[in-house]
Formats: C-alpha cells, structure tokens, sequence
C-alpha cells in the first residue's frame, strides 16, 4: 500500500471506507463525492457518521467551548490572528527517526536524506478561524488575489497566484450558498455558521486550496509551503515526532495534546474544536497550535498523483513544489500536511468493544505524515497563513 493510500485509510472514518480509496473518489479529507456531469456536488456523502444534524451544545464541552469575538487560546483569551516568528535553520523533511507499529508510512518517513534550508519566516500561531473567515467573505470577491500576489520573498522562482485560478473561486452568491448549505447538512462536523456564533474561534474547514490560498492573501500572507509547515512541526532539527514531543523522540500522545478523536465530558469530540483549546500542551517548539489534530492543512505545494513520483525536491533552499498554471483541477493534487480531529482507526471484529480510546490511531498525527488531495473543500481540512519574518 502506497503511504498516500495509507493514510487516507487511517484518517477516513470505517462509514466512508468505499470512498476513501482509489481514484477521483479517494477522500481522505472528507470532501463530498464528485459532482456528476454537468451537475453539483451532493450535500450529503461528507464521510462521517450522523453528518446530518443539530450543532452540538457546547455548553456540554468545556474544553471546546466557543466564544463570539475572535479569542483562540487555551481560555479563550488570544488573538486569533496571532503570528509567530520560526527561526530558519536546516532539517530533514518527512523524517522523525522513530518508527511506527506498522513500520512507517514509506520509504520517506524514516529517509533522513531529504535535508532542507529554510529562511527565517512568520507562521500563524493558529488555524484561519471562523470569525476571520468571515471578514474576508465580507469583502469577496472585491479582495480576490491578482496575478503574482502571495509570493513567497525567500523563493525568487515563487510565481505566485495566478490569475486562472479565480475560475475556481465562486461568485459571493455561490460561496454564501455553498457554506450555507454545507453547514446545515454537515451539523456539527462544518464549523461555518450563517450568523455570528460561538463558532467564531473554532478552525475553519471546507475550504478549497484556492480558497484557502485566496484568504492569505487578503490576509496578508501566503500558503506555507511544505517544507516550512514541516520545519515549524518538526521544530527544525530537534525532528520531533509530535510538535510536542520532548525530548525530539517522545511518541506519547492522547487527546489532551491534539484534537483527534479525543473526549469531552466523558464523550467522543467529533468535532472542530476552538484554536489553541490543546494549548499549550499541544504547541510546537515555537508555540504554534494544533499543528496535530483538528483540521489537516493546506500547503501550496503540488502533490503528483503518481506517489512512486512524490519525493522531496533536492537540493532544497526554500523549496516548493509549484501548483500547474490554469483552469483544470482533474488530475490535480496539493500537498496536505497534518490530519484532523477524525483520524481515528475503528478496532476490525473486536468484541467485546474496547474502551473508546483504543479506537484512537496517532499514526496520522506524526509530523513525517504525508498526504494529498485535489484541492476541493472537505468537512477535514482547513490552513494556516506564513508570513514575511
């Protein structure tokens, strides 16, 4: 099994196990299914169970209550958009040294050949939020990228955004309609909500690369590209395991320290949770948040749907892995890094049913996961903007 398929089995819920694998329909970022010819992509088929239904109470769920205003952090208290500096040095990408139970994802997890250089740069403390969403659906699509914007100063080759991709971006009628519509049949697993809620600081999903591209920009900012997503993770050359992993090969792990499959009074939390609510427990070497679990995130990196073709770029001085220039995105793959609050792993004929944390797989939470996706939105995936230092 090639790594990409493996993890998009490790982070799809049993439910959606059909179309997790294989081809158009593989879904491991828990996008709805393909739209027909000629038709619309159905609201139900989000890959998670009971997705049609109330938000949750989140009274019940103290450690992920929501606030209106756009307060992240452990109590609430941060500045959402809060961005932090990550000192460049050099790394080996994809690499952590310490081996999985079944045996590593690949022959580039435990690689330690794929050294990189990485400039110094600002990252987001946390995941784009709903309330900063919402500021930027305010303005679309007058706040649209334009040719060039959103290049990374430390790559000269960065082309940037490129104008072809506003084909991919919806009219404001379309994209309200779309959040709108997607919410009411997600319930609980879509963090957007019509109106001002206690949604405000939970991490935002169902975002498209483009559209997650397209909100950096307006932001300020860019899509992190691979490589430095995985330095900030790894913190640099410590190669840690977690992004809280001390010391570097520490593989302890529950849900106290990242959003994935973990329990609130008592219950399964199959939901997106606040940013920062693992903080700062969960953090980076650098205090970045949710670098593991809740949403997976975008990189601007392109993928090569040919996995044997998907090793990382040598030399590597800032490197990226730039998306095709144009109108199609059938074929298309983007890097993913990280996996979301779903990714968790259902024991197969286990009777009697173990405790609930048995279900819990970690393996999709190491900092040398790899993953990829044609860049739809999915119910699992949201991004993180990088800056200038």
């Amino acid at each position: 099994m090639t790594p990409r398929s493996l993890t998009a089995l490790l982070v799809c819920l049993p439910v959606a196990a059909v179309s997790c694998m294989g081809g158009v329909e593989e879904d491991s970022l828990g996008r709805a299914a393909p739209a027909p010819q000629g038709g619309d992509p159905p609201l139900t088929g989000l890959g998670l169970p009971d997705a049609v239904g109330p938000k949750p109470d989140v009274s019940s769920q103290p450690e992920d209550a929501g606030a209106i205003g756009p307060a992240c952090g452990p109590l609430g208290t941060d500045d959402c958009s809060t961005s932090l500096l990550v000192p460049g040095g050099t790394f080996k990408r994809n690499y952590d040294g310490v081996p999985t139970v079944t045996g590593g994802y690949g022959p580039h997890t435990l690689n330690p050949k794929y050294e990189a250089a990485i400039s110094d740069f600002r990252l987001d403390k946390y995941e784009i939020t709903v309330g900063r969403f919402r500021a930027f659906v305010a303005g679309y699509p007058g706040n649209l990228p334009r040719e060039g914007d959103g290049k990374n100063p430390n790559n000269p080759a960065d082309p940037g955004w490129s104008g072809s991709w506003n084909y991919h971006l919806q009219t404001r009628a379309e994209l309200l309609n779309d959040l709108s519509s997607t919410a009411a049949a997600g319930g609980r697993y879509v963090s957007w909500t019509d109106a001002l809620s206690e949604n405000e600081n939970r991490a935002m999903n169902w975002l498209s690369w483009y559209l997650a591209y397209a909100f950096c920009i307006w932001d300020g900012g860019r899509l992190p590209t691979e490589a430095e997503w995985n330095y900030a993770a790894s913190g640099g050359n410590e190669q840690r395991v977690y992004p809280w992993s001390v010391p570097p090969t520490s593989t302890v792990i529950d849900s106290s320290y990242a959003v994935y499959g973990g329990k609130a009074g008592g219950l399964p939390v199959m939901t997106v949770a606040r940013g920062g609510s693992r903080s700062p427990k969960g953090d980076g070497r650098w205090g970045h948040a949710d670098l593991s679990g809740n949403l997976a995130e975008w990189v601007v990196d392109d993928s090569p749907n040919n996995e044997e073709d998907d090793v990382p770029l040598l030399p590597c001085v800032n490197c990226a892995r730039f998306p095709p220039r144009g109108f199609t995105w059938v074929g298309s793959y983007r890097a993913v890094r990280s996996a979301s609050f779903a990714a968790m792993e259902y024991p197969p004929n286990a009777f009697p049913v173990p405790p609930y944390d048995a279900w819990l797989d970690p393996a999709p939470q190491r900092v040398a996961t790899q993953s990829g996706s044609e860049p739809h939105p999915g119910v699992r995936v949201g991004a993180r903007c990088a800056r200038s230092p």
